[in-house]
């Protein structure tokens, strides 16, 4: 049974057992792949946040797309996280292209993946993150 990354479900989770070793990776694709809104995921975790993936996907179909390209909101919620004083990290994950092992970790999700090399995914999702960062002034 697949149980939806909905934010009330892991606010209830962080609520129980946050500490100093367990902390929330916030994930913009997931929450919307599940047809959460992220702006009010990231408002209900963000005492949580100590990670943020950053892949961005769209609501129409769960696609995956680089930061910025599809539904997730992703410059107007680091804009907050950057005024916020964030310290963490921010981390690319690439799932815009078939890789080994890939089918395995989409529990289910067929989606077709962009027909590209994992060099110019990689670029992609680099360039659209460092456009958001730039735009946010964020150094």
């Amino acid at each position: 049974m697949l149980i939806r990354q909905i934010a009330s479900r892991c606010l209830k989770l962080m609520r129980r057992f946050a500490g100093d070793h367990f902390r929330a990776v916030f994930d913009f694709a997931n929450f919307v792949q599940c047809g959460q809104d992220t702006m009010q995921a990231y408002e209900l975790l963000k005492p949580y946040i100590a990670y943020i993936y950053i892949k961005d996907a769209l609501f129409a179909n769960g696609q995956v797309t680089p930061a910025g390209w599809g539904d997730g909101q992703v410059k107007e919620i680091l804009c907050q996280v950057k005024e916020s004083g964030y310290q963490g990290y921010l981390s690319l994950e690439l799932h815009l292209t078939d890789f080994t092992g890939f089918r395995s970790l989409e529990n289910g999700n067929t989606e077709e993946k962009w027909k590209m090399d994992g060099e110019t995914a990689w670029r992609i999702a680099l360039d659209a993150l460092k456009a958001i960062l730039w735009e946010l002034n964020w150094q």
